[in-house]
Formats: C-alpha cells, sequence, structure tokens
C-alpha cells in the first residue's frame, strides 16, 4: 500500500474537518471564529485537491506547510489546557476571528497565483551519479561537518560574538546543515545497489548533524533532516512521489523521536547558557518525559503557526518594527563582511525584542509569511507573490547546467528559499540566508564537484 503526498495532506484536513465538526469550542479562543475555521480547512482541502490535477511542486510545498503547520494545530487549541501565545499574549476574541479572514484571503491569493504563474521544475533525464561523483560528494561534506564541529567545540559560545563579522558570514554560508540537501539527494537519486555502500555512511553523517545542533542548544536537528528529505523527494519526482506505509510509519516514528531531542535541545540550551551543569541535562529529559501530557503540548505547540500568525497580526506593537526600511539595513548588517552599516538585527529578532525587551542571547521568534505580507503590503499582498514566482519561474528557465547533479542542487536551492520564505522567518533572512548565503554555498559546491578529483 502507498499513498502519494497529496493523499495524505487531504486525509489530515479532512480528519481535522471532523473532529472539529464534532467538538465544542465553547471556552477557547476560536469560539468565536468558527466560520473562519471552517473556511480555512475547505480551502485548503479543495487547494490540495486542485493539485492532483494540477501537480505544482509549489503549490505541494504550500499546501505541506499550512496543512502541517495551521489546519493540524486546530485539534489542539480545542483542548482547554493548550498552551497558546494567542492565550498568553491576551489575543481579544474579536481579533481573532478577523485575523481569519485575514490569513484565508492571504492564502487564498498565494494559491491564486502560483496556479497563474504556475513555476515548475522541469523534467530531467539524469543519468546516474557515477561513484567517483560520490565519493567526492561524501568527502565534501565531511570537510564541512568536520569545520563546523571544530567552531561548535572549541570556539562557538550561545549569544556570543567569537567570530569576526567576515568568518561569521563564512560560517552562515557553510553551516553543519549545509550538506543536508547534497545528501538526501543521493539517499532518493542514487542506484540502490551503488547506494547501499555509501548508505551507512550518510546516516552517520545525518546523525553526526544532529548531535552537532542539539549540542548548539538547538531544537530542530532532525526536523531540518527531515525537511531536507521532503524537499530532496520533490525535487526528483516531483508530486507523483509514493509513500509507502514503512515509509510512512518510519517517518512518524522519526517525528516523535524528534520531541525527545527537543527536550534534550532545551537542557543543551541552558547548558550552554551557564544555567544548568551538564550532568543536570538527563534528569531533565527524563522530567519531560515522564509527563505525556508535556509531550503533546510541547509536539503541538511547535507546529503553532496558527496560533503564531493569529498573535502577530493582532498585536500593534510589531507593526513599528516589520517595514521594509528595517528588512534592508538588516540585510546590508548581515551581508557586510567585517563590520555593520547600521546595526539593525532581523527582524525576526526584533520582533521578540518588541514584545518581550532586550534579553541575553540571539532570541527570535517567527512572523509567519502571511502575517508578515499583510503588514507590508496589506490586501496587495498578491502583487508581491506574483514577483516572487516570476523570478522563481524565469530562474527556472533561464539559469542551466551541464553538471546534472548541479541542476539537481540549483533546484533544490530554489525550492528550498520558497519554503523558508513560507515558514516566515522574515524577508531579511530568506533573502541574506536562503538566497544570498545558500545561493554562495551551491555555486562554490558545484565548481567545486565539478573541478577537484574524488
Amino acid at each position: 500500500m502507498s499513498l502519494k503526498i497529496n493523499h495524505i495532506l487531504l486525509v489530515a484536513a479532512l480528519t481535522v474537518f471532523a473532529i472539529f465538526l464534532l467538538s465544542d469550542t465553547a471556552g477557547t479562543f476560536l469560539a468565536e471564529a468558527e466560520v473562519s475555521i471552517y473556511m480555512l480547512i475547505m480551502i485548503s482541502i479543495i487547494s490540495i485537491i486542485i493539485n492532483f490535477k494540477f501537480k505544482n511542486v509549489f503549490l505541494e510545498i504550500l499546501n505541506i506547510v499550512f496543512v502541517i503547520f495551521y489546519i493540524c494545530r486546530i485539534p489542539f487549541i480545542i483542548d482547554e489546557s493548550v498552551v497558546s501565545d494567542v492565550i498568553i499574549r491576551n489575543v481579544a476574541p474579536a481579533d481573532v476571528s478577523s485575523s481569519l479572514v485575514v490569513l484565508a484571503f492571504q492564502y487564498l491569493s498565494l494559491i491564486a497565483c502560483i496556479l497563474l504563474i504556475n513555476p515548475k521544475i522541469p523534467s530531467l533525464n539524469l543519468g546516474d551519479i557515477s561513484e567517483s561523483t560520490i565519493r567526492k560528494i561524501l568527502k565534501y561534506s565531511f570537510l564541512i561537518i568536520l569545520i563546523n564541529l571544530i567552531n561548535y567545540f572549541l570556539f562557538w559560545r550561545i549569544g556570543e560574538t567569537t567570530l569576526n563579522n567576515f568568518f561569521a558570514i563564512l560560517s552562515a554560508i557553510f553551516p553543519v546543515t549545509s550538506v543536508l540537501g547534497m545528501l538526501s539527494l543521493l539517499l532518493f537519486f542514487v542506484e540502490k545497489k551503488v547506494l547501499s555502500k555509501y548508505r551507512k555512511i550518510i546516516l552517520l553523517y545525518f546523525v553526526i548533524i544532529i548531535a552537532a545542533i542539539t549540542y548548539t542548544g538547538s531544537k530542530s536537528g532532525l526536523p531540518q533532516i527531515l525537511l531536507a528529505l521532503l524537499l530532496a523527494i520533490t525535487v526528483i519526482y516531483g508530486t507523483s512521489f509514493k509513500i509507502s506505509l514503512k515509509f510512512f510509519l518510519g517517518m512518524i516514528i522519526t517525528a516523535i523521536f524528534s520531541i525527545t531531542l527537543f527536550f534534550l535541545g532545551v537542557g543543551f540550551n541552558l547548558y550552554q547558557r551557564s544555567q544548568i551543569s551538564i550532568d543536570r541535562i538527563s534528569n531533565l529529559l527524563v522530567e519531560n518525559l515522564d509527563e505525556i501530557s508535556v509531550l503533546f503540548a510541547s509536539a503541538s505547540y511547535r507546529i503553532g503557526y496558527l496560533d503564531f500568525y493569529i498573535q502577530k497580526y493582532s498585536n500593534d506593537i510589531y507593526r513599528s518594527v516589520v517595514n521594509l526600511d528595517n528588512y534592508f539595513k538588516a540585510s546590508v548588517d548581515l551581508l557586510t563582511p567585517g563590520f555593520d552599516v547600521f546595526y539593525i538585527p532581523l527582524v525576526s529578532r526584533a520582533i521578540f525584542t518588541a514584545y518581550h525587551g532586550e534579553s541575553a542571547g540571539p532570541n527570535s521568534e517567527l512572523l509567519t509569511v502571511f502575517a508578515e505580507s499583510h503588514m507590508l503590503f496589506g490586501y496587495f499582498s498578491f502583487l508581491a507573490y506574483l514577483l516572487i514566482l516570476i523570478a522563481i519561474k524565469q530562474m527556472l528557465k533561464k539559469i542551466k547546467f551541464s553538471y546534472s547533479f548541479g541542476c539537481l542542487m540549483f533546484y533544490l536551492y530554489l525550492v528550498s528559499a520558497f519554503y523558508t520564505w513560507l515558514v516566515g522567518t522574515g524577508l531579511d533572512f530568506t533573502f541574506t540566508h536562503a538566497i544570498i548565503y545558500n545561493g554562495i554555498f551551491v555555486v562554490f559546491s558545484i565548481v567545486v564537484l565539478m573541478t577537484f578529483p574524488p
């Protein structure tokens, strides 16, 4: 038995629809927004059904993001014990309803723009990757991982500047996660018999990357690998990839395991900030895992983009921060090697400061693409969507590589940048990291893989 990703998304959306239909929303912040919730679910279902015929990779990525991070959050909100920024930050019920209407408009606008522009990844007749190329990719990946490990264990400190700006930029271009795309493409593109020789090495690299990310206090090690695998599948197979029951169950088990790593990341974050000793991390992990309700609350909070959107849209305190001037200045500061011009932080960090005030460490919050777009452009956001999609379509048509694996890397680069934008970390982060820094990495990597001997 196997299902396409679209089938799984449709089942998930219909299940949420049924749960919400049978639930009592009294006492929740959705009590006055039931019609808006039904509208959001129906738009997502229609979008999924349309893409069965349309088969657009970018629409599929949008549907994945919206169903997982917005629609699948709804059943958890119905629980009266839910932890939500909407409640913590006292968003008025009337604001919840109006914000969801705007969300429906923004989501529907982006769907319409994708259907209108219709950017598509070209079908490629790629030959098999030679074993010499595979070995070259693995050696190159190992070098990047090793350099990052040296930095993490000898120089890096959370919330501190341990590298000058030039080396900090190099670190941003070649982070330990930068190799995930290449390794994921190998897993799904290389012929199985050849891959069997190298699969254990690739999996070992994944484990090392997860450990390194967790050590830095981040809680996203395993989710980043799952994301890289998903995007690689999308680039190689488009919307036609069928997920077997075994593969799907493996993804579910892995996602559950990521919750454990979430708490481990919390422990290391506290350790890196010198708030607990390293031997306290294991105790903290056991204490959290003993509470099954804590597990579900943490999992649902992590996918609570619906909550993030509502409170960001509804709270006027963020509007003074979210403007094109700040995006420009933050981008310039990130791209200037060795010095800052404006000393303006990323907007994702500025919105954290706007609500909480100054704090120790590089704290940030998600803005969500829909709240950000409406704050910047209002109901004319569709014009920005059109420009972004036209740019993607033109790059897909105009930029070609004679090197077949280079084509895959370039298409993965575009898809990854699109996903980063959808997540809503801010246009400045998307531009500097997902487009500029990652673009430099892709071009440099292609040159290295084409030029140097295995």
